[in-house]
């Protein structure tokens, strides 16, 4: 794996952790392979620990690259700054494709709370004209290829969590970022497929968070697979002792489904990595090596 930190604008202020694969059983045998990116709740105030580098080593373990991105919070969070964070984020890494060997064309936002906001704004907010002048984006570099929300904001709730938006809104009034940042909104034929999964009695983003968004995806016939589970806490990603902090009512096995049930819907949505090598020829180019993968000693 190639682990590399990219400063975005060379402030320190938004990075771009990558960790990419280096070679799976025989040298070039994917030689492209889908990538996700996440973004960390947090309440446009911390970047949660739990839902950064967890994560995506767990979808490093699928056989994703996987990236993480610190995006604009606190003084900087102004609306749309995030979104234009990720999309510019993404626009580096396609630029960077060949030698990644990430297909340019299977990159997904995984968010997570605040973060699951971010992604979903800039999922169906990337061709709006404020957010490509943001972002610099102006040919749909900064389109993402799906979306996974994690419990995620979706509307601009004034009255549940105006505490956060207040950082979006800036100069404006919060009535105004309403009608500019709530997600369900601006669902479009331009939205890309979605996984969601959200807990029924989550005491910090109610469900009717969530309900909108599929309203939203349903009346535009865009395709999404939602788990809503019961039981649950809010910023529990993983579900399990990987990204639990120690605190075990971040720990629900039934929950921690979610990450099998979305790995299967990716392969579907980008499809298998297709091989550059028949495999007929596998153990041909196998035979010079001592273990598939690890080079062979010659003594």
């Amino acid at each position: 794996m190639i682990c590399e930190k990219i400063d975005l604008y060379g402030d320190h202020r938004v990075m771009l952790y990558t960790y990419r694969q280096q070679w799976t059983t025989v040298a070039g045998h994917y030689p492209q392979r889908g990538g996700v990116m996440v973004l960390p709740g947090g309440a446009y105030l911390f970047h949660g620990a739990s839902e950064g580098e967890p994560v995506a080593m767990a979808f490093a373990a699928a056989g994703y690259h996987a990236y993480l991105l610190r995006y604009s919070i606190g003084s900087h969070a102004r609306f749309p700054n995030s979104a234009a964070d990720v999309c510019r984020a993404l626009k580096l890494i396609r630029q960077q494709a060949a030698e990644w060997n990430q297909d340019p064309d299977k990159l997904a936002l995984c968010g997570f709370s605040a973060g699951g906001h971010v992604a979903a704004c800039v999922g169906t907010m990337w061709n709006r004209q404020d957010l490509m002048e943001a972002s610099g984006c102006f040919q749909g570099e900064g389109r993402p290829n799906a979306l996974i929300l994690g419990y995620p904001c979706i509307t601009v709730d004034v009255e549940g969590q105006g505490d956060m938006y207040r950082l979006l809104a800036g100069e404006r009034s919060l009535e105004e970022l309403r009608e500019i940042a709530s997600a369900e909104q601006w669902v479009g034929a331009h939205t890309p497929p979605v996984f969601l999964w959200n807990i029924y009695r989550d005491k910090m983003v109610p469900v009717e968070h969530g309900l909108r968004w599929m309203a939203a995806l349903a009346e535009h016939d865009i395709p999404f697979e939602c788990h809503t589970y019961m039981e649950g806490n809010h910023a529990s990603a993983l579900n399990v002792p990987a990204s639990s902090l120690g605190d075990p009512v971040r720990e629900n096995g039934h929950v921690a489904r979610w990450m099998t049930d979305c790995t299967e819907w990716l392969s579907q949505v980008f499809g298998t990595p297709a091989l550059d090598v028949p495999q007929e020829n596998m153990k041909s180019l196998a035979e010079d090596r001592a273990h598939l993968g690890i080079p062979a000693f010659r003594f």
